[in-house]
């Protein structure tokens, strides 16, 4: 509609294509049947002398009757040496990593009448970055923001303006290994925890000296935030005065799923071929008999995402003042309550350093008794509201001489921090039983590991009898703040130069820090954790 209606459209994209050379160290052809002839020697952890030490397989071959057969069926995921003069790099390949971006912006504002003005923008973007690699190893990282603002400004009088907005910002991020969604372990003949279908992929094979397969253990990583604000602002213009009314609605929502582990984590070091007490020069030999000297698989019995809510709730009020041509002067005022955060399913939990105790919400239920000092109470909120948040803002703009080539400049500003995720995050993941896993470690003498056989799983069992965990503190998590001052001359000088010269502080306050509240003091020889204060812990 002319004169009424305004439309505004964006697109970007960006798609860039580049060639790397990578090269790999792959198990030789021959290694693969178990022939490790004109290698060094292979000894049979199953087979020793009198005095303990192994003898060594005969022709330095490993029997094929003594190949694993889960080891048989994960060999074709290693690629064949096609560089075989390099030791380094027995096998090169040419990778394209695609990287794919785009971003989309649509804007349209309308006036409804000669006192009513509507705006609404909507924006999306994407990008996607892939890194490719043999054996599985890749893994892509994608990132899908979107945001939406609807807005209604409305003149009351020639003096007073009102405006309402509400806005929504959704960031979705993936970290996704190579093979998602195909069940791999149990083609292999291994277990899998997983949670659900959309988290099956090839388990982390960890080999000393040689290519892994599988990629990082930590992956899947599915990370949603979902951000709404709603803000009302009322500008009133008297005389010198330009003074602005609002209040700032926030509510934030986060879930958070990595589920590590859960279709295991296998480690090949060689321990167990090369003579008793040494390592084999890799991990292979090992890996052939079925040897494993440590793995690990995920239960997800009490695995959830983690899910944190909050809300804040902000009023200002702003203003400026012409006091003379010469003299500006801005004063404003901020109360900003961080309310509760909560996990959304009450899955967290604290220390309390006073009695010894990890300290769960009373509406979490378990069929099995801590191992450990433990209490429920009527709890529910992570860390406490702020509600004596205040931040004052004061500055002022001076032309002493009246023209605009000298100016004194000054400012002061008190500003509020968040609590930092990162740490809400641990206390929900960290504490048992939110996260249990079956972690095996073998003798490096005496192999007692078989290539993916757990024992069965028992969740009580897997809760540790001395826990270490990473939390906060309910009673003593407080939001930090900052101030910054400054005070600047500015002058204009001949020749279109401009000369400024300021000074520039500020203070934090309450900031988060990282400290060991159990720590094995004093320093000295033995039992490490006799000299805590809480030695269980």
């Amino acid at each position: 509609v002319k004169n009424r209606a305004f439309l505004f459209g964006n697109a970007e994209w960006m798609r860039e294509r580049r060639t790397n050379t990578r090269g790999f160290l792959v198990p030789e052809a021959a290694w693969r049947t178990g022939d490790f002839s004109g290698q060094p020697t292979l000894f049979d952890p199953l087979d020793a002398d009198a005095a303990g030490n192994r003898r060594a397989f005969a022709g330095n071959r490993i029997p094929a009757s003594r190949i694993s057969s889960i080891s048989q069926k994960i060999i074709p995921f290693w690629p064949s040496p096609n560089n075989p003069g390099d030791r380094a790099r027995n096998y090169l390949e040419d990778f394209n990593d695609p990287v794919n971006q785009i971003q989309l912006h649509l804007r349209g504002d309308l006036h409804l009448t000669e006192r009513d003005q509507l705006m609404v923008r909507l924006s999306r973007s994407a990008s996607e970055d892939l890194t490719k690699t043999i054996g599985l190893n890749g893994e892509w990282n994608n990132l899908k923001p979107k945001a939406g603002v609807i807005a209604w400004t409305r003149v009351l009088s020639p003096a007073v303006v009102s405006e309402a907005r509400f806005s929504a910002y959704m960031f979705n991020y993936e970290n996704l290994p190579d093979g998602l969604g195909r069940d791999y372990p149990s083609e292999l003949g291994l277990p899998r925890f997983a949670l659900s279908p959309k988290i099956f992929r090839f388990p982390s094979i960890n080999m000393r000296n040689l290519q892994n397969l599988g990629g990082g253990a930590t992956m899947p990583l599915f990370r949603k935030e979902i951000n709404y604000q709603w803000l009302e602002q009322l500008t009133w213009i008297k005389g010198i005065q330009t003074v602005k009314f609002g209040l700032d609605v926030r509510r934030y929502q986060m879930n958070n799923f990595q589920p590590q582990t859960a279709m295991g984590q296998y480690h090949f070091n060689g321990p167990f071929t090369g003579q008793r007490g040494s390592q084999y020069v890799n991990g292979f030999p090992d890996f052939l008999l079925g040897l494993p000297n440590q793995q690990l698989i995920l239960d997800p019995s009490y695995y959830d995402a983690n899910r944190l809510r909050n809300t804040r709730l902000n009023m200002y009020v702003q203003d400026d003042i012409t006091v003379t041509q010469r003299l500006t002067v801005n004063a404003g005022l901020r109360w900003e309550r961080d309310g509760n955060w909560t996990n959304a399913n009450g899955q967290w939990a604290y220390f309390d350093y006073k009695t010894g105790q990890l300290v769960y919400p009373d509406n979490l239920k378990f069929p099995f008794t801590m191992p450990f000092p433990h209490r429920f109470d009527a709890i529910r909120s992570m860390k406490k509201p702020t509600n004596g948040s205040f931040a004052p803002r004061l500055g002022f703009a001076w032309r002493p001489w009246g023209n605009n080539k000298t100016v004194f400049r000054s400012g002061y500003g008190l500003s509020w921090g968040q609590p930092l995720l990162f740490v809400l995050n641990n206390t929900s993941q960290s504490p048992p039983p939110f996260f249990l896993r079956t972690d095996l470690i073998s003798s490096n003498l005496t192999p007692e590991l078989q290539f993916g056989v757990f024992p069965a799983p028992d969740t009580s069992a897997l809760v540790p009898r001395n826990p270490s965990f990473f939390t906060h503190q309910p009673g003593n998590f407080s939001n930090g703040y900052v101030q910054q001052w400054n005070l600047g001359l500015e002058r204009e000088l001949p020749g279109e130069i401009a000369a400024k010269a300021s000074y520039v502080g500020s203070r934090g306050v309450h900031l988060e820090r990282r400290y060991e509240g159990n720590a094995a003091l004093p320093p000295g020889p033995g039992n490490i954790n006799a000299r805590r204060r809480y030695p269980i812990f």
